[in-house]
């Protein structure tokens, strides 16, 4: 056969193949984008009793501002309780960090997870200071949603325990009100979590009681709804004879 006849037939066979794989492929499939907005979450809640109110600047890799939270004082979050949880772009943020209390600035680089809702505790005592944080979901397991059908339960509500004292561990919180008298025993030691949320049947008004080495160290009250979650933190220092306990709202 002559190189011209081969040519042609080679022609021929590469037009009838791209045809037929055009006349193959579905259109209506979604095509992969270039890149994706990867988001998180996130609320501050300060929880060091020695360092006066803290001042937070929180900037992106790039340096810019991502958002700035002004004397917060101890026991109290960014944004306050029952506004949105601050959103932003997931990755590497930089918190810059004064103190009214003392003279210190602190640079504390924080990863924040993709598609996640967290808090971010900070915690330790005016020698040492650290941001540690918790997640509490997906950004898409919302009330209302398939995802969320398994997280909020039917007159059920859930707890989490945070420990952000610097010398106590947590050996058990006991929950006493509306006909429940329930106790958590769950060891979480000082700058942890417990891991997981607890469920408590019957939303009440309940008195919660923190133990440490079976004796009492915090009592507060948790006004509960039904589906609803929430998170328990310890702070402040048993030598210092200032340990507290406060309850945040977490969805």
């Amino acid at each position: 056969m002559k190189k011209a006849d081969k040519f042609k037939l080679l022609t021929f066979f590469s037009i009838s193949l791209t045809i037929f794989l055009s006349s193959c492929i579905d259109t209506g499939v979604q095509i992969i984008p270039d890149s994706f907005n990867l988001r998180t979450q996130f609320k501050i809640v300060n929880l060091n009793t020695n360092v006066g109110n803290a001042s937070f600047t929180i900037k992106d890799n790039a340096g810019a501002t991502v958002t700035t939270v002004s004397n917060l004082a101890a026991g109290s979050e960014y944004p306050a309780s029952g506004q949105p949880f601050f959103d932003t772009p997931a990755g590497s943020k930089t918190f810059s960090i004064t103190y009214s209390g003392i003279s210190a600035t602190d640079e504390i680089k924080q990863t924040l997870p993709s598609d996640k809702k967290i808090r971010i505790f900070l915690i330790g005592d005016a020698g040492t200071r650290t941001l540690v944080y918790s997640s509490q979901r997906y950004l898409e397991a919302e009330k209302g949603t398939d995802l969320g059908k398994s997280i909020f339960l039917p007159d059920t509500t859930s707890v989490y325990i945070f420990n952000g004292s610097t010398d106590v561990t947590i050996d058990s919180v006991n929950f006493n009100g509306g006909g429940v008298n329930k106790t958590l025993t769950t060891a979480v030691a000082a700058g942890k979590g417990s891991g997981k949320y607890s469920n408590i049947k019957t939303a009440a008004s309940y008195n919660v009681t923190i133990y440490s080495g079976g004796s009492a160290v915090s009592t507060f009250t948790m006004n509960a709804q039904s589906e609803s979650r929430y998170t328990l933190v310890l702070f402040g220092s048993k030598a210092a004879n200032n340990l507290q306990g406060k309850v945040f709202l977490d969805d």
